[in-house]
């Protein structure tokens, strides 16, 4: 009931005030953490309303912790070949190429990709430009491994 009565009350907050919603999510959050198996649908919808949130506020950096947490959920919920799961790859693949992961970009992107020219085909503007970013990535990467530099995450 009380995480009943907290998810009302960020909801309504979320429309003025990210930050503050942000914060009464965690709660709620770690109220289901002690409540509901990790892959519990609840404690996913929690998860993916945190990352949105982030994203908005652009913390990337928190938003692509609670993408990570999302994965293997959706990778047990959905079949592998699901939009869903496609594009949650992307989603923490374009959060790991914001923060400069490439190589961790790059292994998200690729998974993105494998699924998604399945469920979206490879002509439309979206998997072109995923398309274009794989490349990006790959090129980063080649780049960063003949030039000695290593990836710092």
């Amino acid at each position: 009931v009380c995480v009943l009565y907290l998810t009302q009350f960020a909801t309504l907050i979320s429309d003025t005030d990210n930050s503050e919603a942000g914060s009464v999510y965690k709660i709620i959050e770690q109220l289901e953490q002690k409540h509901y198996h990790s892959f519990s649908i609840t404690l996913l919808h929690t998860r993916e309303t945190l990352l949105k949130i982030y994203m908005e506020l652009q913390d990337w950096q928190t938003a692509l912790m609670y993408c990570r947490l999302t994965i293997p959920v959706y990778e047990r919920v959905y079949p592998p070949f699901h939009p869903m799961v496609g594009l949650q790859f992307y989603t923490c693949g374009k959060l790991e190429w914001l923060l400069e992961y490439t190589e961790d970009a790059l292994k998200l992107l690729t998974r993105a990709a494998d699924v998604l020219r399945i469920t979206h085909g490879t002509q439309s503007q979206f998997m072109k430009e995923l398309f274009g970013k794989l490349e990006e990535a790959r090129a980063e990467v080649s780049f960063r491994l003949s030039s000695g530099e290593e990836q710092i995450s």
